[in-house]
């Protein structure tokens, strides 16, 4: 019988630095390897400040929510070590940016894997935005449980691709920074490994499940007031609106869109 193998990755950090941007990213990788995926969303009622953490779960067999153990930890500040330490497994792996971040001795286990990747010198050496530090974070990941970055490279084509060449390219070459660095001096350090399958499931949030399955019952209007975490749900009926004859309406408050919708009614 086939053992199963199954990651849960977690990147933490402040909001507004792209932490939701890098969790779909992890997400993409492991739905294309063939895996059963999972996300898992924590994030404060701010638009810049506090503390977002995105958790990534993939499985080699069919899985249905996030767990609490998790594997490979990104902590893009030391809140992020702090909040979330506990949960790691013994084995866990642990990026970190050690052009900012102080580690101490004997802070984790003797069988954790502590990696310090100075994240900073890498964006001047490469001349990119701070922000990208979470371009090199999934690369770095990825090189513990996959051997090619093959995989992610066609991911940024697809993300990027309407952005234009230079952008696809400086994607890919700032990911290429983080995975080759883990792949010469950690990956066979790592003991959990993903080989690539058929992949079978379909990458959705929850915000365009609904969406979708609202519009497939046959909804006719909508009166939705903007507030996270709603703007996924207004956006996918949006790009369809006209397609299936909706009409879609931005009150002023939550208690206009009631009254609108018992118009409509």
């Amino acid at each position: 019988m086939k053992l199963m193998t199954d990651i849960q990755w977690l990147i933490g950090g402040e909001a507004g630095y792209g932490i939701m941007t890098t969790g779909v990213m992890m997400s993409k990788i492991m739905t294309r390897l063939g895996l059963s995926v999972f996300d898992y969303v924590e994030y404060p009622s701010l638009i810049r400040g506090g503390h977002n953490a995105y958790y990534v779960r993939g499985s080699d067999q069919q899985i249905h929510s996030q767990k609490k153990d998790v594997e490979i930890l990104v902590a893009l500040n030391r809140q992020t070590i702090d909040l979330h330490k506990e949960e790691l497994t013994e084995d866990a792996a642990i990026i970190y940016d050690s052009n900012s971040l102080k580690v101490q001795d004997g802070e984790f286990g003797a069988k954790q894997l502590v990696i310090p990747i100075p994240l900073i010198d890498f964006i001047k050496e490469l001349n990119v935005d701070r922000l990208m530090v979470n371009t090199i974070a999934v690369g770095a990941s990825l090189a513990l449980f996959y051997d090619h970055h093959d995989i992610l490279e066609h991911i940024m084509h697809d993300t990027f691709g309407k952005k234009g060449d230079e952008i696809v390219a400086t994607n890919i070459k700032t990911s290429k920074k983080g995975f080759d660095f883990v792949d010469h001096n950690f990956a066979n350090k790592f003991t959990k490994k993903f080989t690539k399958g058929k992949q079978e499931s379909l990458l959705i949030s929850g915000a365009e499940g609904v969406a979708l399955g609202a519009i497939r019952s046959g909804m006719k209007f909508a009166a939705i007031y903007p507030m996270t975490p709603i703007n996924g749900i207004i956006t996918k009926i949006t790009e369809h609106a006209l397609d299936y004859s909706i009409v879609i309406k931005e009150p002023e408050d939550e208690i206009s869109g009631i009254n609108m919708a018992i118009g409509a009614g």
